[in-house]
C-alpha cells in the first residue's frame, strides 16, 4: 500500500491564503511614486513630503464611471437604496471600455498647499527641534557681536540669520540639511543633548551631495542658497578638527573650503551682474558676508619682525621665491590681527580671525597645499589667533593638533618661528593668550563692540580684482 497516498487521504485540505491579503493602494502622492516608496497618503501632505519639505501632489482620481452609472449611483444615494449598482464599478460593453477615461498622472494633478500637516513622526520631530534650535541659538555663532555681547537682536545681521536664511532653506533641501547638520553638531557638543551619529552623518552627506549638484547645475534660483551654504560648509567641515584622530593638516583642505565662498560669489556676479542679488530681488544676505576692511599699509607696521625677515630673506632661485608677494600679502592680513588685538579687541577681532582665509591670495593657498614651510608657519600663527575665537563653538579645537602637525612638517629649521604657536596651544585664558601674541606681559586688551567703532573700521562687503586686491562693494543689493 502506498504510504504517501494514505497520508494524502488522512490529512485535511489546507486553506489557500492569498499572498496579498491587504488592499494594495495606488493613491500615493507623485513624489512617493517616483521614489517607489510607501506613501502614508495623509492629506493634505504625506509624512514623507513633510519631512523633505516638498510640495505634496496627488493625482486626481480617474473617472472610472460612465455617465449612466454616475446618475444611477446618485439616484441610489438619494433614495438610500441598500442594493449597490453593479454597473457603477465597470463598463458593461466594449464601447464603454474604450470611452472610459484612464488614469494619467501627467495631467490633472492637484497641488496641495502645505497647511494642516499631519502630526510628525520621530524623525520629523527631530528635524523641527533642530530647526528651532538654529533660530533660537545656533544662528548666533555667525554673529560675533551677538555671541560675545548679546547685542540687539533687531540688528540686520540677526534678522538675516534668524528669518531670511530659514526662509531660503525651506526652498532648497541641501541648505536645510546643512542647517540641521550644524544644529545637530552644536547640540551634541552640549552635555545634556546627544544626537545620533547616524543622523548627523545623514544630514552632512545629504547636504554635501545637494551642494555639489547645485553648483554643477548653477541655476540662478539656487544662488542665495549656494552662497549661504558655502559659508555654513566651513562651519560644518570644522568638525574634522575635533575628531579623536583628526586627519593631519586638514587645515589645508579647510582653507580651500573657505576660498569656495569667493568662487560662488564670483559665479553669482557673473550670472546676475550684481552681488548678493537673487534674480531681480535683493537677497538680504549682505550683512552675513561683510568683513572688516584691511588697510595694508597700516597693518604692515604690526607684522612680527621675525616673520617679516622669514619672507624678506628669500632670494631669487630659492624654491619659495615665486611666492614672495603672496607671503607679503598674507602677512599684511595677519598684521591686521595684531593691530586689532591692540586697539579693537572684541567682535571685530573675532570676525577678522574667522574671515582670515577669505583675504589670502590664491597663490598663498597653492603654496600651503604644496606644504611650503613659510606658508605653513604663517598658518600656524593664525592658528594661535584662532584660540581667541573659541567662544564660537565651531572654531574650537582648530589648533590643538594642527600646530604640532605643522611643527613636525617644517622641522627644526623653523622651530624658533614656531615657539609662539606651540606655546599658545596650551593656553585657554584670553588675556594670557593676548599677552603671548602681543609679546607684552603687562598688556590689558581693550574690548570694543562694533557700535563703538568708527565707520571706516566697520565690516563691509569686499570683492577681489584680478590682482588680488580687495575692493569695497558700493550700493550692494541687500
Amino acid at each position: 500500500m502506498d504510504s504517501r497516498g494514505s497520508a494524502d487521504t488522512s490529512l485535511p485540505e489546507r486553506p489557500f491564503h492569498s499572498k496579498r491579503p491587504h488592499r494594495k493602494s495606488r493613491g500615493g502622492c507623485r513624489n512617493c511614486k517616483a521614489r517607489k516608496i510607501k506613501c502614508s497618503e495623509d492629506r493634505p501632505q504625506c509624512r514623507t513630503c513633510v519631512l523633505r519639505m516638498e510640495e505634496c501632489v496627488y493625482a486626481l482620481p480617474a473617472a472610472k464611471k460612465t455617465a449612466r452609472s454616475v446618475v444611477a449611483a446618485a439616484t441610489s444615494a438619494s433614495s438610500k437604496s441598500s442594493s449597490p449598482p453593479s454597473s457603477a464599478s465597470s463598463p458593461s460593453s466594449p464601447s464603454e471600455v474604450a470611452n472610459t477615461p484612464q488614469p494619467n498622472e501627467d495631467f490633472a494633478v492637484l497641488p496641495v498647499s502645505p497647511q494642516l500637516a499631519p502630526r510628525p513622526a520621530d524623525s520629523d520631530y527631530l528635524d523641527m527641534k533642530l530647526l528651532w534650535f538654529y533660530t533660537a541659538k545656533g544662528c548666533e555663532s555667525f554673529n560675533s557681536d551677538l555671541s560675545e555681547y548679546g547685542a540687539s537682536k533687531q540688528s540686520m545681521l540677526n534678522q538675516t540669520l534668524r528669518f531670511t536664511i530659514p526662509r531660503i532653506a525651506l526652498e532648497h533641501r541641501f541648505l536645510m540639511d546643512c542647517m540641521l547638520g550644524l544644529s545637530a553638531l552644536q547640540m551634541s557638543s552640549m552635555e545634556n543633548e546627544k544626537i545620533p551619529l547616524s543622523r548627523i552623518m545623514l544630514y552632512n552627506s545629504s547636504a554635501m551631495k545637494g551642494y555639489r549638484e547645485a553648483i554643477e547645475a548653477a541655476k540662478p534660483r539656487t544662488f542665495n542658497a549656494l552662497l549661504t551654504c558655502s559659508l555654513f560648509m566651513c562651519a560644518l567641515s570644522s568638525e574634522n578638527f575635533r575628531q579623536p584622530n583628526p586627519p593631519p593638516l586638514f587645515i589645508l583642505d579647510w582653507i580651500v573650503v573657505w576660498k569656495g565662498i569667493s568662487l560662488i560669489y564670483g559665479m553669482i556676479v557673473q550670472h546676475t551682474g550684481s552681488p548678493l542679488k537673487g534674480n531681480s530681488e535683493p537677497s538680504g544676505l549682505a550683512p552675513l558676508f561683510s568683513r572688516p576692511p584691511v588697510n595694508g599699509e597700516e597693518a604692515a607696521r604690526y607684522i612680527p619682525g621675525n616673520l617679516l625677515f622669514m619672507v624678506s630673506s628669500l632670494k631669487e632661485g630659492d624654491e619659495e621665491f615665486p611666492y614672495v608677494q603672496a607671503y607679503y600679502s598674507t602677512l599684511k592680513v595677519l598684521g591686521a590681527l595684531y593691530m586689532d588685538l591692540e586697539h579693537t579687541y572684541g567682535p571685530i577681532l573675532t570676525l577678522r580671525v574667522i574671515t582670515f582665509f577669505t583675504f589670502v591670495p590664491p597663490s598663498f593657498v597653492e603654496a600651503a597645499r604644496e606644504r611650503r614651510p613659510r606658508a605653513l608657519v604663517i598658518i600656524a600663527h593664525w592658528l594661535a589667533f584662532s584660540k581667541l575665537a573659541t567662544h564660537i563653538w565651531w572654531m574650537r579645537g582648530l589648533a590643538d593638533h594642527e600646530v604640532y602637525n605643522i611643527s613636525n612638517v617644517v622641522g627644526d629649521e623653523y622651530h624658533q618661528l614656531m615657539q609662539v604657536p606651540l606655546a599658545a596651544v596650551d593656553i585657554e585664558d584670553y588675556v594670557e593668550l593676548a599677552r603671548l601674541l602681543s609679546n607684552n606681559y603687562t598688556f590689558e586688551p581693550v574690548r570694543r563692540r562694533l557700535a563703538d567703532l568708527p565707520p571706516d573700521k566697520l565690516p563691509a562687503l569686499f570683492t577681489d580684482d584680478e590682482d588680488g586686491n580687495y575692493l569695497p562693494v558700493t550700493n550692494p543689493a541687500v
